[in-house]
């Protein structure tokens, strides 16, 4: 057996984990930047503004073991393309912006 094949469910359970762990950051730390503005009363004076880089990385292989599939949370939507292609699914960017009362 190859040393460096990994089972297809092992693999998407890693990367689950990953990005569970990202939104978990993600998540508690924007909601003590909005808690400390909220704090400070100036939720009305204040624009948010939370951004991404463009596209997702494709498929990543390492040592001929698929570490990260483009299709596990299909992050583009089902648009062509990822990070670093010209197509629709590499040049878009994540734009959520939030500014109470406007």
């Amino acid at each position: 057996p190859d040393e460096f094949q990994v089972d297809e469910d092992v693999r998407r359970e890693e990367e689950c984990r990953h990005k569970a762990l990202i939104e978990n950051y993600l998540d508690a730390d924007i909601g003590k930047v909005l808690n400390l503005i909220e704090s400070r009363g100036l939720s009305k004076k204040t624009l948010v503004v939370f951004a991404s880089d463009n596209g997702p990385n494709g498929n990543i292989w390492v040592k001929n073991r698929l570490v990260h599939d483009l299709n596990t949370f299909k992050s583009t939507a089902n648009m062509r393309g990822g990070k670093r292609e010209v197509f629709e699914g590499g040049i878009k960017s994540p734009l959520i912006m939030k500014w109470e009362g406007k």
